[in-house]
């Protein structure tokens, strides 16, 4: 389970705390909820070839942020631990 934040420029954001299961297989990302919140939200499986990985400073920790094609305006962020392909993050890892 990690905890990811989703959200859409900078505000509204979503905070799933240890809620998602994110999978990173070697040609895809497989993102699942907890299975208390599976009945509304299907699993999503993204290309690996359509996500935009960056290193980005918080306030506190730097963090991994992803992007995908199909709208570059909804950004992932998650602990640059939890990344599993870290090199493909521009700013490398922590």
């Amino acid at each position: 389970m990690r905890t990811v934040t989703l959200g859409r420029g900078r505000f509204p954001r979503v905070h799933y705390r240890n809620t998602l299961w994110m999978r990173f297989d070697e040609d895809r990302l497989l993102i699942r909820p907890h299975v208390l919140f599976r009945w509304a939200h299907p699993p999503l499986i993204i290309p690996r070839a359509e996500i935009e990985a960056h290193v980005r400073k918080g306030l506190l920790r730097r963090f991994a942020e992803m992007k995908t094609a199909a709208d570059p305006a909804i950004g992932f962020h998650l602990p640059i631990r939890h990344y599993g392909w870290p090199e493909d993050l521009d700013g490398g890892t922590a």
